[in-house]
């Protein structure tokens, strides 16, 4: 009786597989939102992930509606460091191809440590950069604003990389240390 017990519970939770026909898998479109067609597929070419001590994570620099953009800080050399984002849709093309550095090839300012993030602080649809900048207690939560050619302050946007001030942000930033994708205190 117990040998049929058992038989019953390990015939209970055997695995089910589900097969939807008409179905693909493996294609690039795999990865778009299934609610959202037109959203352009995430890109898994990267090769150059970007310095694991700051900013890495999937984005939406483009205001299409989904986290599909890879961003995160490279440095060509040392002291040399801006923020570049590979944009969903582009396999195949560069992975920098929306970028922070400047006219005159000024770096960016990646602000105090574990207090960047990217988040739509100014409401159009697009992630800006985010990060405490400042010196002494005279510090504020400055943002990169994510334009239509590469963040304000690039050579292809224009503008200043420190586009205005996040809304609440703290008097006192430097030792608050925030999530990196939705800019709340860890």
């Amino acid at each position: 009786m117990v040998e049929r017990s058992l038989s019953y519970l390990f015939v209970f939770f055997l695995p089910v597989i589900v097969v939807i026909q008409g179905s693909s898998h493996g294609g690039e479109g795999d990865y778009g939102n299934a609610s959202c067609p037109e959203t352009r597929p995430r890109r898994y070419d990267v090769t150059d992930f970007g310095d694991p001590k700051f900013f890495q994570g999937w984005a939406d620099v483009t205001g299409q509606g989904a986290a599909h953009d890879y961003c995160r800080v490279v440095s060509p050399g040392p002291g040399m460091m801006f923020l570049s984002c590979a944009l969903a849709g582009t396999a195949g093309e560069s992975e920098y191809n929306y970028n922070s550095v400047g006219e005159g090839g000024e770096w960016f300012d990646e602000g105090f440590p574990n207090t960047w993030y990217m988040k739509d602080e100014d409401g159009d649809g697009r992630d800006d950069f985010c990060r405490c900048v400042g010196i002494g207690t005279n510090t504020r939560v400055a943002c990169m604003k994510a334009g239509e050619k590469g963040f304000y302050g690039s050579a292809a946007q224009g503008g200043d990389q420190k586009t205005f001030t996040a809304p609440n942000s703290p008097t006192d930033c430097r030792d608050r240390t925030v999530h990196h994708l939705f800019g709340v205190p860890n």
